[in-house]
């Protein structure tokens, strides 16, 4: 009975064959959840339809070996790819235009001090090709000129000029044709003057000089005529009867008579620049209305100082061109209002500022 008994025990019954089955299927069962099995249903995690990077139970199915496909990365690799070059050919493109704005805004103000020579030496030579261009048209035109500026004195004294010397007529008729010369080619003189000044200006600010030309010139040339059709006679007339009441009588040569003119004519050109500087130092935002309405009586004292220094020891072509000149000034003054306060406030008032209290 022993010896049976212990025989039926070494014998495996069929539940213990069943248990060891179960537990051979549960090994595998834990092999297959090491490699990406799911333990409840013994399955392969299938990789989730949103791209979430999850499937239906939470695993990641990336932690546990599923991956994407070599083709899909590649696709999003040359997407990439593109994606830079274009922002890579946009950073050129930006940078291009960065260089043409800066070439554009600072213009000529990189230019080194030999380029600043160089184009002072042109600008120069033009002038005066330009200046000899007009002095040939004032030798034509010296002989009628000379007589008109002769016709003051003769009016005002009744006699006509004498020369002392026997070049003095040639010599004064080199000097007529070189001032008229000047006359003649000052618009081109002052484009070439004002194209240099540009060489130093932002690109947005050169445009002014297409305004400054043509008035700056135009200024000088009736500066220069002002004195001679309007001033000279009435100086002319009363420096005689001055002279009358002292009991003096006049020997004007012609020599005295053409420097004088010429040169008068000259420095009322020049001075009738004021309105041009006034404004420039409006534009460029150094002075104000207020500042030039507060400082009018120092601009009158340096008005009369500028004068003397110009004229001649009378005072009666001090006066006479002291007027103009502060008339000229006046002008300067609401040319800054109109062309630079008043657009300044118009663009504050756009934006919302509220202009300071005079």
């Amino acid at each position: 009975m022993a010896e049976s008994e212990d025989k039926n025990a070494e014998t495996p019954t069929p539940r213990d064959l069943a248990k060891a089955g179960e537990s051979i299927e549960a090994g595998s069962d834990e092999s297959a959840v090491g490699a990406g099995a799911n333990p409840q249903t013994g399955q392969p995690h299938e990789a989730p339809q949103d791209g979430s990077g999850r499937n239906e139970n939470g695993y990641n199915y990336e932690r546990l070996g599923e991956s994407k496909d070599d083709d899909e990365y590649e696709d999003e690799e040359d997407e990439d790819d593109e994606d830079d070059d274009e922002d890579d050919d946009d950073e050129d493109d930006d940078d291009e235009d960065e260089d043409d704005e800066d070439e554009d805004e600072v213009g000529r103000r990189k230019m080194t001090l030999v380029e600043h020579l160089e184009e002072l030496r042109t600008r120069i030579i033009r002038a005066a090709i330009g200046l000899a261009v007009g002095v040939g048209i004032a030798m034509i035109l010296s002989q009628p000129v000379l007589q008109i500026i002769n016709k003051p004195f003769e009016e005002a004294v009744g006699k006509k000029l004498v020369a002392i010397d026997m070049m003095d007529p040639f010599n004064r008729f080199m000097r007529i044709s070189l001032y008229m010369g000047i006359i003649i080619a000052a618009p081109w003189i002052f484009y070439q003057l004002w194209m240099f000044i540009a060489a130093g200006l932002y690109k947005h600010e050169r445009k002014y000089v297409v305004y400054a030309v043509p008035f700056s010139a135009s200024l000088f040339i009736t500066g220069a005529l002002f004195f001679l059709f309007y001033i000279s006679p009435m100086l002319l007339k009363a420096f005689f009867i001055f002279n009358q009441w002292m009991g003096v009588d006049m020997m004007v040569t012609l020599e005295n008579h053409v420097t004088f003119m010429t040169n008068m004519m000259m420095v009322f050109g020049f001075c009738f620049q004021m309105p041009i500087a006034v404004l420039i130092l409006g534009k460029m935002g150094l002075v104000t209305v207020k500042t030039l309405g507060h400082y009018r009586r120092h601009v009158i004292v340096a008005i009369l100082i500028l004068a003397a220094l110009v004229t001649s020891p009378s005072p009666l072509d001090q006066i006479a061109l002291a007027i103009p000149m502060w008339m000229l000034y006046e002008i300067g003054v609401l040319l800054v209002y109109f062309l630079v306060e008043k657009k300044r406030r118009a663009e504050d008032a756009a934006m919302g500022y509220k202009p300071i209290e005079d």
